[in-house]
């Protein structure tokens, strides 16, 4: 993954429930942030982490959030 950074992300539909994943993200000793955009399906919120640099960052931040029950996805970011 040279020269991407790498994040994880949620898409949430209500921007109420984004928020509070932002919240548990945040007691979970992560800062997240929440962006609203347009889908085909209607508007959607994108809470993401990141970006991480590394890899194996990434990897064990997405490794605590599964233990704690948080489904992401990841996404490279850049070129």
């Amino acid at each position: 993954i040279a020269s991407c950074l790498v994040g994880s992300e949620m898409c949430i539909r209500d921007s109420a429930d984004a928020e509070n994943m932002k919240a548990k993200l945040a007691l979970l000793g992560f800062e997240a942030s929440v962006s609203a955009y347009q889908a085909d399906t209607g508007a959607l919120h994108r809470v993401r982490i990141g970006p991480f640099g590394q890899l194996e960052t990434m990897n064990r931040v997405r490794g605590k959030l599964s233990d704690n029950g948080v489904d992401v996805a990841v996404v490279r970011i850049g070129k």
